[in-house]
């Protein structure tokens, strides 16, 4: 049998590497240990943390279903008369009572409102709406707007101005909407020549604020703030015109559409497309020759409202148009023209020497008869 020496350094080295490699372990093993101690306290500390706050959500909302079910009858009941007593309104839950005098506000109307609006100044909600205009929360902060214009606080009107005038798109109309509940006549001359301008405030929702305003005053704010106004605005403009009806707006149409190249072609076509004044018959036809196919194409839209049968001559020769919306435009005019009938179409689809023009009033034609 062989016999294995040893000697002293290689021994040495072995002892040393596995006594190494204990300690190393050893290390590591504590190293997981605690670890595991640090991972089992925070997901203790989480479920706790969770329980807690799921417990604190469920005791806020069946606080709120009893201050609501303490405050809506009250405030129902303004729909008649002021109550004589009113109950104690805790702070902790102003922002609730608001929320729902807002509702109940936006619901009623008349002597309604004047009786909401003594209850909330009895409680003195005025100032807590004021106060809700500097938090760092912008739902809070258009719940203090809204709050204010609705109890017609006169007191807010700087403050509301700033706001209206400031980059926050929602904020802004919002305050303004308020000025307007405020005093009407002041917030039209004061802020609408300057608001009006404005690219970030949806058309539809300017004419919703302005609706309940004076429309005639409006109206010539509007017609005013157009000849000094640029083509984006104007755009915006034309369609403050068009949804409030203003009687105006045809002379502003006329006034734009003098001159073809001091305004682009959105403008233009605007103007053409909401053009149903028999006065302005020139105007249409003069844009059926225009070398933008968009102008040509609402130019032909405006021949179908207010054409006459001269025009029909030159919405035929539109169906050969090289734009496929310009021919669309064109048969779909000759189509809404009263003096002219399906068979009409047909006969003029027969003569028409284009066939691009024959297409575009075969489809015209079978859209008609499925009316």
């Amino acid at each position: 049998m062989p016999s294995v020496t040893i000697n002293r350094e290689q021994f040495t080295q072995k002892m040393e590497s596995f006594l190494g490699y204990s300690i190393d372990s050893e290390a590591m093993l504590k190293v997981s240990i605690t670890l595991m101690k640090i991972v089992i306290f925070l997901t203790v500390a989480v479920f706790f943390q969770v329980i807690y706050l799921r417990s604190a959500l469920v005791y806020r909302e069946y606080r709120k279903k009893n201050f609501i079910a303490l405050w809506r009858p009250v405030l129902m009941e303004s729909v008649a008369h002021v109550p004589e007593k009113l109950p104690h309104l805790n702070q902790k839950f102003i922002q609730d009572f608001v929320a729902e005098w807002n509702s109940l506000y936006e619901k009623l109307g008349g002597l309604s409102h004047d009786n909401l609006i003594e209850i909330a100044r009895r409680l003195d909600v005025n100032r807590s709406a004021i106060l809700m205009l500097v938090s760092r929360h912008p739902r809070i902060q258009l719940t203090g707007i809204i709050t204010l214009g609705n109890m017609r606080v006169v007191g807010a009107w700087d403050v509301l101005s700033y706001i209206a005038r400031s980059d926050h798109t929602i904020l802004s109309m919002a305050a303004y909407r308020s000025l307007i509940l405020i005093d009407s006549d002041r917030a039209l001359y004061e802020l609408l020549p300057i608001l009006l301008k404005r690219l970030d405030w949806p058309p539809s929702m300017v004419a919703r604020i302005l609706k309940d305003t004076d429309s005639l005053k409006v109206c010539g704010l509007i017609a005013e703030t157009c000849t000094t106004a640029n083509d984006a605005q104007l755009a915006n403009l034309i369609q403050y015109l068009n949804t409030l009806n203003c009687m105006c707006a045809h002379e502003v149409f006329r006034e734009i559409l003098k001159d073809e190249n001091k305004h682009d072609d959105h403008v233009i076509s605007l103007c053409l497309s909401e053009l149903n004044d028999p006065t302005s018959i020139e105007f249409a036809r003069k844009y059926t020759t225009s070398t933008r196919w968009h102008v040509r194409a609402h130019a032909a839209t405006a021949l179908g409202n207010i054409g006459s049968e001269e025009d029909i001559r030159t919405l035929i020769s539109m169906t050969g148009d090289d734009e496929w919306w310009v021919r669309y435009r064109a048969a779909q005019a000759l189509a809404k023209l009263p003096f002219v009938k399906v068979e009409n179409l047909k006969g003029m689809q027969k003569i028409h020497p284009h066939k691009l023009a024959k297409q575009i009033l075969s489809q015209v034609i079978a859209e008609q008869e499925l009316i």
